[in-house]
């Protein structure tokens, strides 16, 4: 885990596996579960899906939830569940855990829209900078006549 000093390119997420073993759920209940909460937020759960291979080598699906998506989804477990899930995050936040299921490295990055958002605004500062350092000679030079 990152320290909060350090820039971190991957969101800390929570796999749906781990929340499955943190509440005592079968995984494929909490696979739906999550399947079932982005339906009725009109989102696409997709976008969350990731492929690992299980102790028999098949590819499975999992849902690497951000701390939003994964409390949304608590909300409707029982006190114990949420608590458990809840005092995970804290530890996984304050640097004392790590996640136990690695998130996987993300192939291409650039496509992912955090990473498009931040090049756009990096780009656009540039632009204002040259735009800034072309007109500065200018203005000294306007400045002396």
């Amino acid at each position: 885990m990152k320290t909060s000093t350090e820039l971190s390119l991957t969101p800390l997420t929570m796999s749906s596996r781990e929340i499955a073993e943190l509440t005592g759920k079968r995984h494929p209940d909490v696979k739906r579960d999550i399947q079932v909460m982005f339906r009725q937020l009109e989102d696409n759960a997709s976008r969350f899906a990731h492929i690992y291979f299980d102790s028999q080598n098949r590819q499975q699906i999992e849902y690497l939830l951000p701390r939003r998506e994964c409390e949304i989804l608590i909300t409707g477990y029982d006190i114990k569940r949420r608590a458990a899930v809840i005092d995970r995050w804290y530890e996984l936040e304050s640097g004392q855990a790590q996640p136990r299921y690695a998130t996987p490295p993300d192939p291409d990055p650039l496509h992912r829209p955090d990473f498009i958002r931040a090049y756009i605004r990096i780009t656009a500062l540039n632009l204002c900078l040259d735009h800034l350092s072309l007109k500065e000679p200018l203005i000294n030079s306007v400045a002396r006549s």
